[in-house]
């Protein structure tokens, strides 16, 4: 055989090695990818929140060296009458409370002050737990009133320290008689002890229908007083400008009317509230209900003097109206309250 021919067949006989195998890197190119570009995305930004916290800071800077504007005139008389508005709505609410304490009514006893009919020893205890919770409840009631106006003559910015004084020992005597009361009452067993306590708190009615409105009502015109002072210093502001036109050679005939006007009902509503004042602090508890009437009236004078306060407050929008309009050169502009009106007695 030959050699060579038995060497080719030895070459065959011997297997091919296998060539590597060539790796993936597509994956690894997508991922670098990826990475780089949320490695960019976070960069940017890095840099925008870094460029708007900067400008923040700056616009703070600024603003805290900037001095802000003076308001105008016009912006501190708006900025007053907002402030009477709010109040006028707090003694419109002060109005409403008047009304319902001229209209209390105690709670009702009459089905309880009967003697015990021949019941079982249950019903009899029964019907003195009743009458106990209904007292408590009228106690409480009154109490809670009382307090009020305590806090309230406490706080009255106008009213003279002997006036204070004269109404606080007409509220407190009263807080604390019911306040003893409520203690017998709450420790008591027997119906016929119970039924001559709740006697006296019945009695006791008359002086809480006098003393409450009447106290009420003093508050009432030291509220109107004061803001009928806050109402005229707006007018003193508005006539400064007024004045200051007139200097000018302005035609200032119409805000000298309305301020007229303004400065009128201003003074009837204090006129009137202090009217009410003196009819109702000589009330007694034992006159009622004779002295109710006194009362009714006083009511109405104080709804007068507010209702005169919400005159001012649109007669001082309408001169504020008026002056804009001079110095501008434009028609002032008609308000809700020139259309309607409000009326006064």
């Amino acid at each position: 055989m030959d050699p060579q021919s038995i060497y080719q067949q030895g070459v065959e006989l011997e297997p091919t090695p296998e060539a590597p195998p060539r790796r993936n890197i597509t994956v690894f190119i997508v991922i670098g990818a990826v990475f780089l570009l949320l490695l960019i995305a976070v960069t940017i930004i890095f840099f925008l929140v870094r460029a708007r916290t900067n400008t923040t800071q700056q616009q703070g800077k600024t603003s805290a060296l900037t001095p802000q504007p003076t308001p105008s005139f016009y912006q501190l008389v708006t900025q007053d009458i907002q402030g009477q508005e709010v109040k006028l709505a707090e003694l419109e609410n002060d109005m409403r409370t008047l009304d319902e304490m001229l209209a209390y009514e105690s709670v009702n006893f009459s089905d309880v002050l009967t003697p015990l009919p021949v019941q079982t020893p249950e019903w009899q205890v029964q019907k003195v737990e009743i009458a106990k919770a209904r007292a408590e409840l009228e106690i409480d009631r009154r109490i809670a009133t009382l307090d009020k106006l305590s806090s309230q003559i406490a706080v009255a910015k106008k009213m003279s320290q002997a006036l204070k004084s004269q109404l606080t020992n007409e509220v407190e005597p009263q807080i604390s008689s019911l306040s003893s009361l409520k203690e017998v009452i709450s420790g008591q067993t027997n119906f016929g002890g119970l039924m001559a306590n709740i006697n006296i708190l019945s009695d006791s009615y008359k002086n809480h229908q006098v003393v409450v409105p009447k106290v009420y009502i003093a508050v009432l015109g030291d509220k109107i007083n004061v803001l009928g002072d806050e109402f005229t210093g707006i007018a003193d502001k508005l006539a400064q400008k007024i004045g200051e036109f007139r200097a000018l050679g302005k035609d200032v005939v119409s805000a000298q009317k309305t301020l007229g006007h303004m400065l009128y009902v201003l003074g009837d509503g204090a006129n009137k509230a202090e009217n009410a004042l003196i009819a109702v602090l000589p009330l007694s508890p034992q006159d009622y209900p004779k002295n109710k009437p006194v009362l009714l009236d006083a009511k109405s004078k104080v709804q007068v003097s507010q209702k005169n306060l919400n005159l001012a407050l649109s007669d001082a929008r309408n001169i504020l109206n008026i002056l804009q309009a001079i110095e501008t050169g434009k028609p002032p502009a008609r308000n809700f309250f020139q259309v309607f009106p409000f009326k006064f007695q």
